[in-house]
């Protein structure tokens, strides 16, 4: 059940914690880069806020490092968001480093009604200039302002579902073609909405669905048994090298769905065989593909869903 932390009125926010490096703890003040994550509890987090005109309530979902985010955490975070009945938004605090996969994964299978932050800091929370107070304030900031959708906020700007992590260290870390916008002293400057695409139920699980990185020289990979789907990793516009076509010819023709990614930053991918990623990168590239394959889509509408999200 979700608690309450009383402030002022009149926006009430729900907040749904799972770790990360925004709740970890350094050995020292000094260190920032060698630390525990998901230590602090949500009201440890609360106590840094300033008096603001919210009441808010808080939920802990998972108290993780987020390398280990998992789809039934996913559930769970879509069955609270779900039932969060007279909420004006809420705000997921997330550690960074799988925060571009979550947030696409929401933004696939929610349709929500009210503004969806998910928020996270580069430096732990007593390290000097730790970020964690300042990103969630801005956090529940944007949760009161912004249109209904899903966002990442990090260091003042707001980002949509195709954002990705850029930097290992730096408090910038979050870079996307299109920012939507920023928070500067509590309030929300726009550039442009989030765009409304299609979503997909929520399945009870995902099917296997695997990643293969090609690089110069491969001859061949091996799958674990039971796979679905698999997210081909090339080089420039999707180059595939010709010694792996065949195999993918023939797990095609077995069922396996094959979608064409690319190891490269920019630009879309190109595939006249096999199902291209377009600008999607392989780690959502790999959630779309599951989520299609739960829903029982065939090679043709998986597709045409790609050609909406990528």
């Amino acid at each position: 059940m979700a608690k309450s932390f009383s402030l002022l009125m009149p926006s009430k926010i729900l907040l749904l914690s799972t770790g990360g490096t925004i709740a970890g703890i350094a050995p020292n003040e000094a260190t920032s880069s060698i630390y525990q994550p998901a230590q602090l509890p949500i009201q440890s987090l609360l106590q840094s806020l300033p008096n603001q005109e919210l009441e808010l309530d808080y939920q802990e979902i998972a108290q993780i490092d987020s390398v280990d985010m998992d789809f039934s955490i996913w559930q769970r975070l879509t069955r609270a968001i779900e039932e969060a009945k007279g909420y004006d938004g809420v705000v997921i605090t997330h550690g960074t480093d799988s925060m571009e996969e979550s947030v696409f994964f929401l933004s696939l299978v929610l349709n929500p009604q009210i503004p969806i932050v998910l928020v996270g800091a580069m430096r732990p929370s007593n390290a000097i200039g730790s970020d964690g107070s300042k990103n969630l304030c801005n956090a529940l900031s944007l949760a009161t302002q912004a249109k209904a959708g899903v966002y990442v906020l990090n260091n003042d700007y707001v980002f949509d579902s195709l954002v990705q992590k850029s930097h290992t260290h730096n408090l910038n870390a979050f870079s996307s073609p299109y920012p939507l916008g920023y928070v500067l002293d509590g309030k929300y400057y726009p550039n442009h909405d989030p765009k409304s695409k299609i979503t997909l139920p929520l399945p009870n699980a995902l099917p296997k669905v695997e990643c293969i990185y090609t690089y110069a020289g491969i001859e061949d990979f091996a799958l674990s048994e039971g796979v679905r789907g698999v997210v081909v990793i090339g080089s420039g516009a999707g180059s595939i090298p010709s010694k792996l076509l065949d195999k993918l010819e023939r797990l095609r023709e077995s069922g396996v769905a094959i979608v064409i990614s690319t190891r490269v930053a920019q630009g879309r991918v190109v595939a006249d065989r096999f199902i291209p990623s377009l600008s999607l990168t392989p780690p959502k590239a790999r959630i779309l593909l599951a989520l299609c394959l739960a829903n029982n889509k065939s090679e043709e509408e998986i597709k045409r869903i790609f050609e909406l999200w990528g």
